[in-house]
């Protein structure tokens, strides 16, 4: 990656983490990774962690309904 590029992508993640994200490392269980792969494969979302971001967000939306 160019030094252009890595500059660019480390402020992409500076703003990412000022406007409150965080970066979420782990191993999922098998049966949660054959959920991501499935929901990417249907079109859900256009990646594993686009996929895990919006089930995260949805479920929380329906826990909070009132």
């Amino acid at each position: 990656m160019s030094t252009k590029a890595s500059r660019i992508v480390m402020e992409s993640r500076a703003r990412s983490v000022a406007s409150g994200a965080y970066r979420f490392s782990t191993y999922l269980p098998a049966e949660a990774a054959r959920a991501l792969d499935g929901l990417v494969q249907s079109g859900y979302a256009s990646s594993k962690s686009a996929a895990a971001a919006r089930a995260i967000v949805e479920v929380w939306q329906q826990k909070n309904k009132d």
